[in-house]
């Protein structure tokens, strides 16, 4: 073979190979970044879980106080639905 030919070809197979690992490195580059946005989504939704599950537990806790205790659930009934008893005396201020 010609020397001339065999430096062509090693000089071509040397730019194919070189460019192969530059894609390769890119490619690599790319992965890695989107990796790192992954896990600071993780990050996030872990946060996210763990303060949804405070909730729920607040929640549940509520709710259970009201199915428990009926000093509570009357309060809150009075409170928020605005009902009185039977017994109770009622004041009307006038609005300014």
């Amino acid at each position: 073979m010609n020397p001339g030919l065999q430096k062509f070809v090693l000089s071509a197979c040397s730019c194919v190979l070189a460019t192969i690992v530059v894609a390769f490195a890119f490619v690599l580059h790319q992965t890695y970044q989107e990796y790192r946005i992954f896990q600071k989504r993780e990050a996030t939704y872990a946060i996210q879980i763990k303060e949804l599950q405070k909730q729920i537990e607040a929640k549940e806790a509520y709710v259970d106080r009201l199915k428990n205790d009926p000093e509570f659930l009357e309060r809150v009934i009075r409170e928020r639905l605005g009902y009185s008893s039977p017994n109770d005396i009622l004041y009307k201020f006038p609005e300014n």
